[in-house]
């Protein structure tokens, strides 16, 4: 399996409320493991993620709209 990460594919970045952030990057994703288990599994996972901005393919909707007022 390929991760989206590994492609450098442009992806839509979305909030908890919706709000739609453009398009971003992930350049780069670590992974930090603590608090294991008697069976090795870990407790606690953090990660760590470096986006970097895509940019506009072309005008956004809000241009578009104000070019027909």
């Amino acid at each position: 399996m390929i991760l989206k990460a590994e492609t450098a594919t442009p992806l839509m970045m979305v909030d908890g409320l919706g709000w739609v952030w453009k398009r971003w990057i992930i350049t780069n994703i670590t992974e930090n493991k603590k608090f294991f288990m008697a069976d090795g599994a870990p407790r606690k996972i953090e990660f760590t993620m470096t986006l970097k901005s895509y940019g506009s393919d072309g005008p956004d909707l809000g241009s578009i709209v104000r070019g027909f007022l």
